[in-house]
């Protein structure tokens, strides 16, 4: 456990775990689907080197002293990039399962010399770790899952220190409607699709084809939204992000995930152990499908990284 906080008594340690907010421990268990694998993989470790990175010397943050909290771990992919590329004063990962803290209590202590640990917390929740220890508050596709993601954040941006960053990695509403387009394009005029693209995206998209407009015509009434219980309930415009920086009285930085939305689609076909041939058919097929110049679009990756900068 970190020095810190064997000092001040932010964790609460009840049945040989660790919290860091009044959640009570979930029975439940996490919904991992095919492109969650092992964490220690070297593309996570290029994905924080090329766009994590950037933002935390951009925000004035000295590495030596970076402090770094991480909402909802998973298996721990995003922290293993962050250890693998340099050595903080401290990381804590945290998630709202407990099987997910009791695996990354495993990982962390063997991924760097920094002060480790593992806690619960759900950003849902009362937090109850001090104001002002870390300096760097960091998720990867975790608020779309947040019914009331705005005041969580406002809550985690609350008690950074100054100089600060909070940084999210989530899903994209320019990326997710040139897909919608893509696919619907396909359904109309009875495009073939490789097997495993199918798989992927033409069934698998159809109910977020169908829960979408519902989800976003309800997108503010938080009630609503925890019906779907931990799936996902939002995606992000860069309206909604001005917005929030604005209500944070935050800077605000959005950050190109450097990969194409092909390169995004590849990923995700071999992490399904699609055959080399369905993924060139694939990459065939939405270079003809994608309009001259999509290439060069800012979030066709579906996924959009954003910074509250605090200074």
């Amino acid at each position: 456990m970190p020095y810190i906080f064997e000092q001040n008594g932010s964790f609460r340690d009840r049945d040989g775990r660790l919290y860091l907010s009044a959640t009570e421990a979930t029975s439940a268990s996490p919904e991992f689907d095919g492109q969650i694998n092992s964490p220690e993989s070297p593309h996570i470790i290029k994905f924080f080197s090329d766009n994590y990175m950037p933002i935390i010397k951009m925000a004035g943050i000295n590495q030596s002293d970076a402090r770094i909290l991480e909402i909802g771990a998973g298996l721990g992919a995003l922290a293993y990039g962050t250890l693998s590329t340099f050595t903080p004063l401290s990381y804590v990962a945290t998630d709202i399962f407990p099987i997910l803290i009791d695996e990354m209590s495993n990982n962390l202590s063997k991924w760097s010399r920094s002060e480790t640990c593992a806690a619960l917390l759900d950003p849902n929740d009362r937090l109850s770790f001090e104001f002002n220890y870390f300096n760097i508050i960091q998720s990867h596709s975790v608020f779309h899952h947040v019914a009331d993601y705005r005041t969580a954040i406002a809550n985690l941006f609350d008690r950074l220190r100054t100089p600060g960053v909070l940084i999210i990695a989530e899903p994209s509403a320019d990326g997710y409607a040139l897909l919608c387009m893509l696919v619907r394009s396909m359904q109309l005029h009875n495009i073939y699709a490789p097997e495993k693209f199918s798989e992927l995206y033409l069934n698998t998209l159809k109910k977020l084809v169908n829960n979408l407009a519902d989800r976003l015509s309800h997108a503010n009434d938080v009630n609503y939204l925890r019906k779907y219980g931990h799936g996902d309930k939002h995606i992000f415009s860069v309206y909604d992000l001005v917005d929030l920086a604005c209500s944070l009285k935050a800077r605000l930085h959005i950050q190109r995930e450097h990969r194409s939305f092909f390169g995004g689609t590849r990923f995700q076909l071999t992490s399904r152990s699609a055959n080399e041939l369905d993924i060139r058919l694939t990459e065939e097929l939405i270079r003809n499908l994608e309009p001259v110049g999509v290439q060069n679009a800012v979030f066709n990756d579906m996924r959009i990284i954003a910074a509250f900068i605090k200074s």
